[in-house]
């Protein structure tokens, strides 16, 4: 199955047009300072074709396949009916593979594609992965173009909740000539520094997308099984190991005990990339947040 992707640009425009009325001012008078803009997780639009290589497990799920790009994240039609439910937690799936990692709001004036742009990401996947590194080597693409396009102007970077998270990664790997070059300032809004414990709950319970239709469990295995899901845990740097975030009968789970909380609900074969790839990413948070070139609005 193949996969494409695009931003939902009109989700974003109700914040946006606050941020770039606060920092669309450019040291040259008249010319706006670019912005490129990194939506959430669920901004982004998934379009999938069945090619023949997909084998899927109800028949029916095979009913498109042959018939070219279609609407996979979100079509609202499909998940009317259990057995559309089920297709979509399949071919919304991911696998795991250890060896290989792997318009704009018109009162500021920006316009798309010239002084606005979007970067859109497969938000299934997080880094490092093939997926994850493809978007950073097109984010940094971008980012270069948008400053060319407007006479060498610094861009401002604005990222929303994972889609802030996948930005911070972006710009640390970025040499710090390039940052001063390249990025004006960063812009995260609502950005899930810390995770959530609804990361915690999705992976017991499943989400229901907010769609009173849809049974939350039917997509916990889908939701397992990205990679992206590990991104969302508490960090024990920020929640601690005072605070419990799961009761049982047996034991409470605190943010510093989340290799057994991964265990005990069956995701063992979780704990390797989670201790090696999701930890890691986040312990320079604290000096991060410091430079002058990260400028957050609110999140945790």
């Amino acid at each position: 199955m193949a996969a494409r992707f695009r931003w939902a640009a009109l989700l974003l425009v109700p914040a946006v047009s606050v941020i770039l009325s606060k920092y669309s001012r450019s040291s040259t008078p008249g010319l706006l300072p670019p912005v490129v803009l990194v939506p959430g997780y669920a901004t982004n639009e998934l379009d999938a074709r069945l090619t023949e290589l997909y084998r899927p497990s109800p028949p029916r799920c095979a009913t498109r396949k042959g018939q070219g790009w279609f609407r996979l994240y979100l079509d609202h039609a499909s998940l009317n009916d259990p057995t559309g439910v089920r297709c979509f937690a399949e071919q919304m799936s991911s696998v795991y593979d250890a060896a290989s990692r792997s318009s704009g709001p018109p009162r500021v004036g920006y316009r798309d594609g010239e002084t606005l742009f979007g970067a859109p990401y497969d938000f299934r996947y997080a880094v490092p992965s093939i997926a994850g590194d493809a978007f950073f080597a097109g984010l940094k693409r971008l980012v270069e173009k948008a400053s060319r396009l407007n006479g060498g102007t610094p861009v401002t970077v604005v990222a929303h909740s994972y889609g802030a998270t996948l930005a911070y990664q972006f710009l640390l790997r970025r040499p710090l000539p390039w940052r001063r070059r390249f990025v004006r300032r960063f812009v995260p809004v609502a950005a899930p520094w810390g995770g959530v414990v609804l990361g915690m709950f999705t992976l017991v319970a499943g989400n229901s997308l907010g769609l009173p239709f849809v049974d939350p469990v039917a997509l916990k295995g889908e939701y397992r099984s990205l990679q992206s899901s590990l991104w969302a845990l508490p960090s024990p740097g920020v929640f601690g190991a005072a605070q419990p975030l799961v009761t049982t009968r047996s034991r409470s789970y605190t943010a510093r005990d989340m290799v057994g909380f991964l265990e005990a609900i069956g995701m063992g074969e979780a704990v390797g990339p989670y201790e090696t790839r999701v930890l890691p990413l986040f312990r320079g948070l604290g000096w991060a947040r410091r430079r002058c070139w990260l400028t957050p609005l609110h999140g945790r």
